[in-house]
Formats: C-alpha cells, sequence, structure tokens
C-alpha cells in the first residue's frame, strides 16, 4: 500500500505541492508538459531555505482575472490528461464555492484565475496522478498568523476563502505563533489538498477529509522517498517549505485499521459513524469487513 503523507508544517500553495511531490519522486516531465501549455516554460530550480533543500517552481505569467467559465475552458485547452483535466475543474470548483461562500456572487477570480494558479492546478494534479497513491495522509495544516492585504481590504489569517474551503475539509489546522508570517495556506493550497484526499477516500466532491487521516504522526509504514517544496516567503526563523513523503505499507488491514484508530480517537466519533466511515472508504471488502470487525471489538 502506497501512502502519500503531506506534512504542512510551514504552510501548503499550488507551488509547493508540486515542488515537493517533484522532489518526491512525481514525473517532472510529465508536469512540466502539461504547465507548459497554459504558461510558457515552467522552471523548476533547487534551493535552499534555512538549511533546507527543496524544489522552486517558477512561472512567467499574466496577472488576469478572470471567471469560473473562463477559467475552466483553459484547463480543458490545455494538454493534460482528461483525469487531470476533470481533477484541476473540480479543484476550481471548490474554491468558487469558497469564494461564493464569503463573497455571495464571485464575479471572477483574484490571484487563483491568473495562469499561473491554472498552471500551478494542472501541475500540481498531473504531480499527484504520476505518482499514484492509495492513499492520502494529511499532518495539521500551519495557516500562519497575522493579516492579509488583498482587494477586498486587511482580513485576519486565514483567508474568509481559505477557511471555506478548508471548514469542508474535515482536515487539521493550526495557527502559527510568529505574527510575521502572514498567510502560510493559499486557497488554492487549501483546495487541492482537500481534493487530494477526497479523490483517494472515495468522499464526494463537497466533502474531502472526512476518511482522511488528518494525524499529528505518521502512519506506520517505510519511508521510500521524500521531498520539499518552497515556497514564495523567506522567513526569519523557518523554513518556508512543505514536505511530501512516501510511505509503503506491508500490511493494507493493519494500517488501514491503524489510520481509522486515529482519526475516530481524535474526534471523538461515534460506532457508527466510524463505521460509516469504513464502508464509504476505497478500500477492499474484505479490508472493510475486517475494519468493522476490529471497530465492533473495540466498542
Amino acid at each position: 500500500m502506497k501512502i502519500l503523507l503531506f506534512d504542512p508544517f510551514n504552510g501548503i500553495a499550488g507551488d509547493m505541492i508540486i515542488g515537493a511531490l517533484i522532489a518526491a519522486g512525481a514525473d517532472s516531465e510529465a508536469v512540466r508538459s502539461a504547465m507548459s501549455s497554459v504558461v510558457a516554460e515552467p522552471d523548476f530550480k533547487s534551493v535552499v531555505k534555512h538549511g533546507i533543500t527543496a524544489v522552486k517552481v517558477e512561472t512567467n505569467a499574466e496577472r488576469t482575472h478572470r471567471n469560473l467559465d473562463d477559467v475552466i475552458e483553459i484547463v480543458l485547452r490545455s494538454s493534460a490528461s482528461k483525469e487531470v483535466k476533470d481533477m484541476a475543474v473540480r479543484v476550481f470548483h471548490r474554491i468558487n464555492a469558497g469564494e461564493t461562500a464569503v463573497h455571495g456572487t464571485v464575479t471572477h477570480f483574484h490571484e487563483v484565475g491568473a495562469d499561473d494558479a491554472i498552471a500551478d492546478v494542472i501541475g500540481a494534479c498531473t504531480a499527484f496522478l504520476s505518482i499514484n497513491p492509495d492513499a492520502v495522509a494529511v499532518r495539521p495544516i500551519n495557516l500562519g498568523c497575522g493579516y492579509i492585504h488583498g482587494e477586498h481590504g486587511t482580513m485576519p489569517v486565514p483567508g474568509p476563502a481559505t477557511a471555506e474551503i478548508l471548514k469542508k475539509s474535515g482536515l487539521e489546522t493550526f495557527m502559527d505563533t510568529d505574527t510575521e508570517t502572514g498567510e502560510l495556506c493559499t486557497p488554492t493550497g487549501a483546495a487541492l489538498i482537500s481534493e487530494f484526499v477526497a479523490y483517494r477516500s472515495g468522499a464526494d466532491s463537497e466533502t474531502a477529509g472526512e476518511t482522511a487521516a488528518a494525524m499529528p504522526c505518521m502512519p506506520h509504514g517505510k519511508i521510500i522517498a521524500s521531498g520539499y517544496g518552497a515556497g514564495t516567503k523567506d522567513l526569519p526563523r523557518s523554513a518556508n517549505v512543505l514536505r511530501a513523503m512516501i510511505l509503503e505499507s506491508d500490511s493494507r488491514e493493519e494500517n488501514f485499521v491503524d489510520i481509522l484508530e486515529t482519526n475516530a480517537e481524535r474526534t471523538h466519533r461515534n460506532l457508527d459513524d466510524v463505521i460509516e466511515i469504513v464502508l464509504r472508504s476505497s478500500a477492499s471488502k474484505e479490508v472493510k469487513d475486517m475494519a468493522v470487525r476490529v471497530f465492533h471489538r473495540i466498542n
């Protein structure tokens, strides 16, 4: 069982996801090719932030405001695979739902409608699908601290759209203690990680993390790859990077049950809720039956 673990200990954004996944072994040429149909010559280079070597993704793109239909049209015109396009469209629907919940009517996207943001979503989805994990786990997401200064004025971290996206995800978050960090989790990063979890958990398009393992530690397994993706911030006391790790578990059943036990204990679900999560998961029928028996024993 291949588990993809995201560790957003110092933030998460679209470019950071691409960098971390490439560093962990994603197909960089497939990512570059997919992104190149939206932006010219995306660049992946190695940088060092506070002693940590990470992959930095850079694009030279226009800053253009677009509405959802325009963004989806660009996604569908890209050279990415159909599976990547479908996933990218779902990501932008998540962002749009977050913006609409906050602002009522969204006439156009701001930063997330720019060419580089569209390329980041396509690139991140391509990288994720090239790794093709059996499961996705996410450690608590560092949202940052302080304020965001944007077109809607000054807002506290997390931004309203980011908070709305994460509210539906079921993923755990925390606030940084350093007020100088600003925003560390972007709407694009929140929407991408929510989609990845939903894709592998079997959740529907409106929910993401209810069957995910959002855990303080790592799931059981052998680390077979790891990498860091660099963000745009140069923080005074820590590295603005995202870590991705790929773990191989020898026992699908043991690992699956352990993840669910961790999740159930943390969220204080009752037995019926836990069993529902088991049955909704993408595990085999044999694994589901075993997990149900385990939780009946615990109860």
